[in-house]
């Protein structure tokens, strides 16, 4: 029977005591059956084994986790791989299929964008002309070159406007654009013509005067070109057209033409007598004596030739301002200085000269307009407005009388 030993001092236990007599330690926790020597090594070895199979089973519990989390990690990514390349099938099968042979595409029907019209723009412009409103106009009639460089009407009805602003060297180069593209048009040889008169190139106004005749005789354009000959001191020219007119069918010209040329007639420019020619000097004669040996006679004194001097040459008298040059120089007062009052009492000393030219009220009106006497140019623009007068400026004098009551009334 083996007895109990004491794990603290190694003592022999008593059977019945609870505690070892030798160190007092408790029998339940230091109790260990040790009957023999070869018992204890065989528990030593137990724990032993009992230490390596703790050991083992923490390598293998090891072992097994790695293995989970790397079965894990290529789970995951297998699932992301697979979830991606499923959208993409899914999205490649939703996809249209492109065949190799493409098959036409239905053509979609044109987007028609609402253009405007080119022969009711330039109504539009031609009636807000006729009203006043010259900058309206000006931009709808832009808007028209803009949409077709080769409509010889937008640049004429501009070159209008460009007028009634007293813009002229704008309105000379768009008659010209328009005459190039309708050279038929002889009203625009008229216009440039007075264009280039407002500014004073009179040799381009008779230039397009000339070549207007050249293609269709006009009473009223040969009448002009006279007076604009006449200004340039080229009477002899002026004589030729003036008498074309009034041999013409046109009555009315044809006493206009007959008065004027009876004025030019009347200033005479005197001319200057020639020189007296000098008479020849007489020639020696010897007198023959009978001696053999002749003496030739003494030579005669001979009185100078008296030459009487020139006579004086009578200067021409300057010949009176016409009603056309005082309409000149008014307008070049206007486009060139802006000087109103100048230019206001040029145009009455024409409008004195011809009260029958109800033209000249127009512009009359635009040298009041330009001082300010908004009340006397309107009654100036009315004078010489359709039916009282349908000659120059009556197109534009319309417009100008809406424009001014427009202003009146705010």
């Amino acid at each position: 029977m083996s007895e109990r030993l004491c794990r603290s001092c190694q003592q022999p236990l008593e059977p019945n005591l609870k505690f070892c007599r030798a160190c007092g330690s408790s029998v339940d926790a230091l109790a260990n059956s040790l009957s023999t020597p070869t018992t204890s090594v065989s528990s030593n070895e137990e724990s032993v084994t009992n230490d390596n199979f703790i050991s083992s089973q923490g390598k293998r519990i090891n072992k097994a986790l790695r293995y989970v989390i790397l079965v894990g990690w290529f789970l995951t990514l297998f699932v992301a791989v697979t979830t991606t390349g499923l959208v993409a099938y899914f999205k490649v099968i939703k996809a249209p299929v492109v065949s190799a042979t493409p098959s036409p595409t239905p053509i979609a029907s044109p987007t028609i964008l609402a253009t405007p019209n080119l022969t009711t723009l330039l109504a539009e412009a031609k009636t807000q002309l006729q009203r006043g409103n010259t900058d309206v106009a000006i931009e709808k009639l832009l808007e028209v070159i803009k949409l077709d460089s080769n409509n010889a009407e937008a640049y004429k009805t501009y070159a209008d406007a460009l007028i009634v602003a007293n813009r002229y060297p704008e309105a000379i180069e768009n008659y010209q654009k328009s005459m190039d593209l309708n050279k038929g048009d002889l009203e625009l040889y008229s216009k440039l013509g007075q264009a280039c008169e407002q500014i004073g190139q009179d040799d381009k106004a008779i230039t397009a005067y000339t070549t207007s005749l050249a293609i269709e005789n006009d009473a009223t354009l040969r009448l002009q070109l006279a007076r604009v000959l006449v200004r340039n001191n080229r009477l002899e020219e002026a004589r030729k057209n003036y008498d074309q007119v009034e041999k013409g069918q046109d009555l009315s010209l044809g006493n206009i033409a007959k008065q004027e040329m009876a004025k030019l007639n009347d200033e005479r420019v005197a001319s200057s007598k020639p020189f007296k020619t000098p008479l020849p000097l007489p020639s020696l004669r010897p007198t023959p004596t009978p001696t053999p040996t002749p003496t030739p006679e003494p030579i005669k004194r001979i009185d100078p030739i008296k030459i009487e001097p020139p006579k004086p040459i009578a200067t021409p008298t300057a010949p009176p301002i016409t009603a056309t040059e005082h309409i000149s120089r008014g307008k070049r007062l206007l486009a060139d200085v802006k000087d109103y009052n100048g230019a206001l009492r040029e145009f009455e000393k024409a409008i004195n000269l011809e009260p029958r030219n109800l033209g000249v009220y127009y512009l009359i009106g635009l040298s009041q307009y330009g001082l300010g006497n908004r009340l006397a140019a309107l009654e100036s623009f009315r004078r010489c407005t359709p039916p009282a007068w349908n000659g120059d400026y009556s197109n534009v004098c319309p417009g100008q009388v809406k424009k001014v009551e427009k202003e009146l009334k705010k």
